[in-house]
């Protein structure tokens, strides 16, 4: 599932690099880009103890509902992929979550929409790193009993400093 080849992980990605949210899309496209260059030049991703080369199939939403509906479907079903890195928009993420639910593929979201988040989703929602944005995460995982350990991934600096001595908080 979600292979390109066999040493590959065939990774999605439906950002907006056209229309409105396009600057967001292009930010994405380059992080991912680069995660993608890193991750291959140190020799892949280690999968169920195999070594596998990430390949991303991106897709442009164009800052479209309809648009992506259309791209998450071709990643479920054309592209056969095992996870979905971005969908940016709330908009757009409320519109595809049906899709990526009935395939069950993850889904991560930029969107600020808690829409998405529902019991039994694929569709998880990152927040940046803002300790207001946090607080959404943060009490969803604190009230629920089945999540045992999350992870964060902050920048380095003052406001992922904030978002991390946050989370120390929230759990003492």
């Amino acid at each position: 599932m979600g292979d390109s080849g066999e040493n590959q992980v065939q990774l999605g990605a439906i950002n907006p690099l056209s229309g409105s949210a396009a600057f967001f899309g292009e930010l994405a496209t380059e992080a991912q880009s680069t995660w993608v260059e890193n991750v291959n030049a140190s020799g892949g991703l280690e999968v169920g103890g195999e070594t596998r080369e990430i390949n991303i199939v991106e897709y442009d939403d164009e800052s479209s509902n309809d648009q992506a509906r259309s791209a998450a479907q071709r990643l479920a079903t054309s592209d056969s992929v095992s996870m979905i890195l971005s969908s940016w928009r709330s908009n757009g993420a409320i519109a595809i979550n049906e899709i990526v639910n009935n395939n069950q593929i993850p889904t991560f979201t930029h969107g600020f929409t808690p829409q998405v988040n529902t019991d039994g989703t694929y569709m998880m929602r990152l927040t940046v790193s803002t300790v207001m944005d946090a607080y959404p995460a943060l009490q969803f995982a604190s009230d629920n009993d089945d999540i045992e350990r999350i992870g964060v991934i902050a920048e380095e600096g003052d406001w992922g400093d904030d978002t991390l001595d946050l989370m120390e908080w929230w759990f003492n």
